[in-house]
């Protein structure tokens, strides 16, 4: 009888067992990534959402201080209003002077609405200027709100496609696996 040489066959059979191992570990490498990727997708929905809320909240504050703009800028037009009647007051109590006319208490009451209606009008003025930058201030932090808006838009987009390239990997690997396993 014929004597067969079996190390061919073993070292065939030792080959398909590695390379079943390989794909095997292969499959397993591919869903601890997939798994770690739907961790990331998952964080970055929740930014996502963070950032939304806060771009509504910053929205919503935006329009409150817009219109506070706008009623300081009518509280100042009817105090520039007030000014301009005391101002003509005052210039009117200027030329009479103390007098029979006009007493010492009248011109001094005079005097006293002219420097604070003109107290006022500042006062108004600074008002706009301090309600104008926190317009510029809501408006940055809708930027900022937007900009996170979309960097996890993009985060999701690039870990969704991350996940989907882990899952061929996957779909990949075990199709190999059951090939090794039938030979």
């Amino acid at each position: 009888l014929a004597n067969i040489d079996e190390t061919l066959y073993v070292a065939s059979l030792e080959q398909a067992q590695a390379s079943l191992a390989l794909d095997q570990a292969g499959v397993k490498k591919a869903e601890a990534d997939l798994l770690q990727s739907q961790g990331k997708l998952e964080q970055s929905k929740a930014d996502e959402e963070t950032a939304k809320a806060k771009l509504d909240q910053a929205t919503s504050d935006l329009r409150n201080l817009e219109a506070k703009v706008n009623q300081t800028k009518s509280d100042l037009n009817q105090l520039k209003a007030h000014d301009e009647q005391a101002t003509k007051d005052w210039e009117r109590a200027q030329k009479l002077g103390p007098s029979e006319a006009l007493s010492q208490e009248s011109y001094d009451s005079y005097k006293s609405a002219y420097d604070v209606a003109k107290a006022n009008v500042k006062s108004g003025l600074a008002a706009i200027a301090q309600a104008e930058a926190s317009l510029v201030s809501g408006r940055a932090t809708i930027a900022q709100a937007t900009s996170a808006i979309a960097s996890a838009q993009a985060t999701t987009k690039q870990v969704s496609a991350s996940i989907a390239s882990f899952t061929a990997i996957i779909d990949q690997a075990k199709a190999n696996v059951q090939r090794d396993e039938a030979t």
